[in-house]
């Protein structure tokens, strides 16, 4: 190894490529080709080209095989020192261990990414601004797998949001994982941490008000973080997209062939294609633009290969069809098989005679599919479909695939102990049956809680501290983690990779536990809202209550309750499916809309669904919601709110956490009493995670569990001796008006970044939020569909009607103005 004095570049080489696998089960992602070399070759290429020639890398994955192909650097022109990880440290961690030799301004590069960034102007850019880190931003249109990055007019860097949704995006500039950093910055890394740069260190500095700077390449960056990146990866370097150097040098007819490959008479090129050394394309073999072949690689006569990348000693069989898809070293696809894309064969795998692989379908290393199989299925050591997680779960397909889920859930999680609760219908029980052989042969101690809501599934959990749960219906495992709380997307991205690539304990590697049954969780459950709630007020005015809902179990439940309480006053209507003529808790607006408590706007209830001198309510099916409203009609969702907020003041509440997007007059309200509000993301993995990092448990039941929200109300008219109405009468007037605004999914970023540009303190929280005195203007991205949503808000009807369409006119202006495509743009 040559001696260093200094360094001048860090390259983070220690990545697992989970998600890339099967291409990285035997191999470091860094490792794996692009154009016949591995793709950190190309990293060191540029830091070189950039003048950078000491350079330090960080390993922790399958280290040797990195050490062994580079070496001291020499073979490249460079020095190379090398540093272990003997744990996970993340992306700061670990380029902490080089800290001795870090002595003047150094550049951040990621081992697996693939980009021609003109470093030498990024160092200009970062000098001139003087700041103590600089990162490196490329406009996407798809940001959501990377880190979204929020600029100032100067390129000063205002806000980060790690792996965002479509509901968060905010900027069309992602952070490329590029950085140039001055030597103090090692500061603030804390000693053997697992500490990331984009999700923990950045961040904080922004908070601490350092100045952090962005420069905007105008080159070519993928990050290759799966396998249809690599793939892309490959095309654009034969079509000239990538300023970098290839070993093999392109021909006059634009394709890349070694001198050693053997084109036998009669075999079809199609430009552009990549040639290694000594591999033979036969007669009648077609190799068709995009395709990659590695060294020694044979394809046999009559075979069609496009778009394919096949690695070192790959065979393909006569008659054989390959299109993108990738094949690992030393594997084979037989005579007339079939492979489609994003697909693979791992190292050594075989894919017999006449079989198929459907598309997306990944075999890993050494597996064997017969001949004629039709493979829609990971062949990992069992078949499964790759789920997607939404903000309702996962969905099961068959009990198989629960019992994966499950199993997922518990390596996902780390949770020896995990809930289980069921609906009570034929086919969740079914679901749970299989959930539970997942967990009991992960050795988890599984609590069977029976069946229940997931309201009560997630109390339960809190008032016994079991760390994890799952809540099964029929189309859907629900999550909760610690406190019966919506997980991280962290641990939600966790969970769907394992459970997609099965990376989990095979079944009784630990010793299986029986499980505890949970008997009559019910009583507990409903014992419980009954301590929380006033009973004394309730049982003194015996209040007329009405409650609808479209389920069985809840409706017992609210029956079980009542009479733990003492409510002697109450019909409970279990409508079975039938319309009880109240709309969905869920407000589906329309492109225009207005809501305004002062001029009485409400949706309306026939008469016969409650009585002058009942308050009713309507419970949803999970027993999450309940929405109330009175014989004159159905309060707004704003209202709804409110309500809720104003019982919890009237208990004492001092501190209420809501969804960004409440209504301007709460804090008004709770002024009144005495509290103050703190907004939070409307997520509910924001929503309940503020309330259990605070201790919120009220609030947390109030908002997230519909039968004590009702208890709350019930208690707050009891108390105050006062119907609905007359409390709906006393809160402050509420004006909002709203429009709907079709926009794609790709251009959200983009409107909110000219928009956060444009006004002076912008609130991005969730969305965006403009404060005007007495009201104010938001930005909803989160409809899960592809449209935008304006609102204005103030106690004055018309000023609140003027901040909606002001808004909306600059939203539609920006979406109006052209363009320019960005160069290499996803």
């Amino acid at each position: 190894m040559n001696n260093v004095e200094g360094l001048d570049a860090i390259i983070m080489a220690g990545g697992e490529g989970t998600r890339l696998r099967p291409l990285t089960c035997d191999m470091p992602k860094p490792m794996v080709p692009v154009l016949g070399d591995p793709v950190l070759k190309y990293s060191i290429q540029l830091l070189k080209r950039n003048g950078l020639r000491n350079i330090g890398i960080t390993l922790m994955y399958l280290p040797h095989k990195i050490e062994r192909a580079f070496g001291d650097g020499s073979q490249d022109g460079v020095s190379l020192r090398y540093y272990h990880e003997k744990k996970s440290l993340g992306t700061a961690g670990s380029v902490l261990l080089a800290k001795d030799l870090i002595k003047q301004t150094f550049v951040i590069l990621s081992g697996d990414g693939l980009t021609d960034c003109d470093l030498h102007s990024a160092m200009q850019f970062h000098k001139q601004r003087g700041g103590i880190a600089t990162l490196v931003l490329k406009k996407t249109n798809t940001p959501l797998e990377y880190g979204c990055v929020v600029t100032d007019s100067d390129g000063r860097i205002r806000r980060f949001i790690e792996k965002p949704s479509w509901g968060e995006v905010c900027s069309d500039l992602v952070n490329t994982g590029i950085y140039i950093l001055e030597p103090q910055i090692l500061d603030y890394i804390p000693e053997d941490t697992n500490y990331d740069f984009g999700k923990d260190l950045f961040p904080k500095l922004v908070a601490d008000n350092l100045q952090l700077y962005g420069f905007q390449m105008n080159g070519y960056w993928c990050d290759i973080g799966d396998q249809s990146a690599y793939v892309k990866a490959q095309t654009d370097f034969l079509s000239g997209k990538v300023g970098l150097d290839t070993r093999i040098k392109k021909n006059r007819d634009g394709n890349f062939i070694a001198d050693s490959a053997q084109i036998r008479d009669g075999a079809k090129l199609e430009s552009p294609c990549f040639i290694d050394e000594g591999a033979v394309i036969e007669s009648g073999a077609s190799v068709l633009a995009g395709s990659v072949i590695g060294e020694n690689v044979q394809v046999s006569e009559d075979a069609n290969v496009k778009r394919s990348v096949l690695w070192s000693g790959a065979k393909v069989g006569r008659g054989a069809t390959l299109r993108g898809m990738v094949m690992c070293g030393a594997s084979s696809a037989g005579e007339g098989a079939n492979a489609f894309e994003d697909s693979a064969l791992g190292d050594s795998a075989s894919l017999g005679a006449r079989a198929r692989l459907d598309p997306g379908v990944k075999v890993w290393p050494y597996k064997r599919i017969e001949p004629g199989m039709r493979v829609s299925q990971n062949l990992v050591w069992g078949d499964l479909k790759r789920p997607q997680a939404d903000d309702r779960g996962l969905e099961p397909n068959s009990p198989e695939c629960a019992c994966t889920l499950a199993a997922a859930y518990a390596k996902a999680s780390g949770a020896k102990e995990i809930a289980l609760m069921r609906k009570t219908d034929a086919t969740s029980q079914a679901l749970a049956a299989a959930a539970l052989s997942g967990l009991m042969g992960q050795g988890v101690a599984v609590l069977d809680m029976g069946e229940g809501s997931l309201s009560m599934l997630r109390r339960l959990m809190r008032m016994l501290s079991i760390p994890a749960g799952l809540y099964i219906c029929e189309d859907r495992i629900v999550p909760c983690a610690k406190d019966g709380i919506w997980p991280t997307r962290t641990l939600l991205r966790s969970w769907e990779t394992l459970s997609f690539r099965q990376d989990f304990n095979q079944a009784f590697t630990n010793a299986p536990k029986l499980p505890q049954k949970m008997n009559d969780g019910g009583l507990f459950y409903a014992g419980a809202l009954a301590s929380a709630c006033d009973g004394e007020a309730i049982r003194a005015t015996q209040p007329h209550v009405a409650v609808f809902t479209n389920s069985a179990e809840q409706s017992g439940l609210v029956k079980r309750v009542f009479l733990t309480v003492g409510l002697e006053h109450a019909r409970v209507v279990c409508l079975n499916g039938e319309e009880c003529g109240i709309k969905d808790g869920g407000e589906t607006a329309p492109a225009r809309g207005r809501r305004s408590r002062e001029s009485g706007e409400r949706e309306s209830v026939p008469s016969a669904s409650v009585e002058s001198w009942e308050t009713g309510f309507r419970l949803s099916v999970d027993g999450v919601n309940a929405q109330v409203f009175d014989a004159a009609g159905v309060p707004d969702d704003e209202s709804q709110l409110l309500i809720n907020c104003s019982a919890l003041l009237d208990q004492g509440q001092k501190l209420l956490i809501v969804p960004m997007q409440a209504p301007f007059t709460l804090e008004t309200i709770a002024a009144q009493k005495g509290a103050r509000v703190k907004r939070v993301r409307a997520a509910a993995e924001s929503w309940m995670g503020a309330l259990a990092e605070a201790g919120m448990e009220t609030q947390l039941d109030v908002y997230f569990d519909g039968i004590a929200a009702m208890l709350s109300v019930i208690s707050w008219l009891s108390r105050t001796r006062t119907p609905l109405r007359g409390l709906l009468e006393q809160m402050p007037s509420l004006h909002r008006f709203w429009e709907t605004i079709p926009c794609a999914n790709p251009d959200k970023g983009r409107v909110l970044k000219a928009l956060s540009e444009e006004e002076r303190y912008p609130d991005m929280t969730d969305g965006l939020r403009i404060d005007h005195g007495d009201g104010f203007a938001m930005l909803i991205t989160s409809t899960g569909q592809p449209e935008l949503r304006v609102f204005g808000e103030s106690r004055d009807a018309e000023f609140a009607r003027e901040l909606c369409a002001d808004f909306t006119d600059k939203v539609k202006r920006i979406l109006e103005e052209s363009v320019e495509p960005a160069k290499n743009a996803d």
